[in-house]
């Protein structure tokens, strides 16, 4: 039966680095970043003080290991149901549910373990619709929600209507084609796409109360996908770019992202580092921030996660680290009302 959960969640902020042996995500703890990262801003030191370093040490054991990540903080789960991030900044925007979810609370098995919420991954569809049916629940929604596409690694971008609702839901068949960016400002939708090393982008419009959201791998990112997300709101709701609000989710970072030529001549060199060996480390993160940047937002109206999914398969899947045989966790983005009243859930 579908429901909600019972009880408000509780939110966790994320310390990486803080645990002995452990990688610094991305290298860089510069998250909510309104220009490229610093040098200063690298290693371990940059460490959580204050009341939220103190709040951590009592959530022992809550929202997977202790990092720290300024635009996305983690959001304990209640009632059995699983962990999952949401975007820092956001809290002033009623009703906007937006967020991630993380590597673990599901019900799949080795190589997907556990909260794998793809179908096309090899997992038991059984598996992982039950693995969907509790991050919705979790994100506040009915699990009936949940919309989603078939990616294709591409900048086609679909307005998903009210009676679009569930697209996807539990089979690919019903899935939009070929779609790798979904926009609404219908309320009750929950736009899910799916990731193991691509970037997540989301998008808000306070404004024209609309979303969106989108998968760039590097082929999405030499697409602007990005720009083709903010043009189509522009078109279908009415969005000033000045007025939009963008979140850079958890994806591989440029400390772990090396490719050749060819990839960074279509992606552009202006987010890549060349290397001795004559191959790059690739930024795509900051590559579509630029391109946001080009379609008029705001600097300081991105906000931009500091986790590398590759450097941290303990929380996340990555395909590129995990050879290609692993999950794919969801990033999500909708509207949330109950009784024509506006409810504030933050995921």
């Amino acid at each position: 039966m579908d429901q909600t959960p019972r009880h408000a969640a509780q939110d966790v902020p994320l310390a990486f680095g803080l645990t002995a042996g452990r990688p610094v995500c991305g290298r860089s703890a510069a998250v909510r970043m309104n220009g490229p990262a610093k040098r200063g801003d690298e290693g371990p030191g940059n460490r959580m003080n204050g009341p939220a370093a103190a709040g951590m040490k009592n959530q022992e054991g809550r929202c997977g290991e202790r990092m720290a990540d300024d635009a996305f903080v983690c959001v304990g789960g209640s009632d059995g149901l699983p962990d999952r991030l949401r975007v820092a900044a956001w809290r002033d925007m009623p009703g906007i549910v937006a967020g991630m979810s993380l590597r673990q609370g599901g019900v799949s098995p080795q190589p997907w373990a556990s909260l794998n919420c793809a179908l096309h991954v090899g997992d038991d569809p059984e598996r992982v619709l039950e693995n969907r049916r509790r991050l919705s629940l979790a994100a506040g929604f009915a699990p009936d929600a949940w919309t989603c596409a078939e990616q294709t690694h591409e900048n086609r971008v679909r307005v998903v209507r009210a009676d679009e609702r569930g697209a996807g839901r539990l089979a690919r068949e019903n899935a939009f084609p070929a779609t790798d960016a979904m926009i609404t400002r219908e309320e009750g939708i929950l736009l899910a796409s799916f990731h193991a090393d691509c970037v997540p982008l989301y998008f808000v419009d306070p404004v024209n109360r609309a979303v969106g959201i989108a998968h760039a791998g590097w082929r999405g990112t030499a697409l602007n996908v990005a720009g083709a997300t903010i043009r189509a709101m522009k078109e279908a709701f009415g969005t000033r770019p000045a007025d939009l609000r963008a979140a850079i989710g958890p994806s591989i970072g440029r400390c772990c992202y090396e490719v050749d030529e060819t990839v960074v001549g279509r992606v552009g060199r202006t987010a890549a580092r060349e290397k001795a060996n004559g191959r790059f480390m690739l930024d795509l993160k900051e590559a579509n921030r630029q391109f946001m940047i080009k379609e008029g937002l705001a600097p300081n109206n991105i906000e931009v996660s500091g986790l590398c999914t590759s450097c941290r398969t303990d929380l996340f899947f990555s395909h590129r680290a995990e050879n290609g045989r692993t999950g794919r966790m969801a990033a999500f983005i909708g509207i949330r009302s109950v009784g024509g009243q506006d409810v504030v859930v933050f995921s």
